[in-house]
């Protein structure tokens, strides 16, 4: 599988261990394989993380900390993964989808960082584990939400402009 994103990913580190991205980040994933697309092995993904999105750049619980590779070594994927949850629901992303992108961002990452296969592998167990789970249907039960309320009132906004128009005769 080839997994390219635009380099350098440019991100500032927050205070409470958030991130925001400084310019829009582009992935390129090609041959995800016909098991999570149903497409074949050429099946091809770009996706742009726009500029300004903040995210957690992979939370670890305190538990876990000491065995995880450092915050600066998994941006990128922490990045897609999180990116991913926040907008699964418009992007039509399953969280199998989404968690198996984040394993393939860090085993490329691994290549010339320190995240080896094995670090890369923990990872990835913990956010397919049910805690992630957990948190995979609570962000896409949020996002849902956000986006009925959002569609909500811009059908409020719609009728009070067709309103106008008519008393106004326009």
């Amino acid at each position: 599988m080839l997994v390219a994103w635009s380099d350098p990913i440019r991100v500032d580190f927050l205070r409470g261990g958030l991130a925001v991205t400084v310019k829009p980040v582009v992935y390129h994933f090609q041959g995800l394989g016909p098991l999570l697309t149903g497409k074949p092995r050429d099946w091809k993904l770009v996706h742009v993380v726009p500029k300004g999105v903040v995210f957690d750049g992979a939370s670890v619980p305190r538990l876990l900390q000491s065995a995880a590779p450092g915050r600066f070594h998994t941006v990128a994927a922490a990045l897609i993964h999180d990116h991913g949850h926040e907008n699964a629901y418009a992007l039509q992303w399953t969280q199998e989808f989404v968690d198996h992108l984040f394993l393939k961002v860090l085993l490329t990452e691994g290549r010339g960082s320190q995240v080896s296969g094995m670090d890369a592998r923990k990872m990835w167990a913990a956010v397919a584990s049910p805690f992630g789970t957990l948190a995979w249907k609570r962000n896409r039960e949020e996002e849902r939400e956000r986006l009925l309320k959002s569609r909500a009132l811009a059908l409020q906004r719609e009728a009070t402009v067709e309103r106008a128009a008519a008393y106004l005769g326009v």
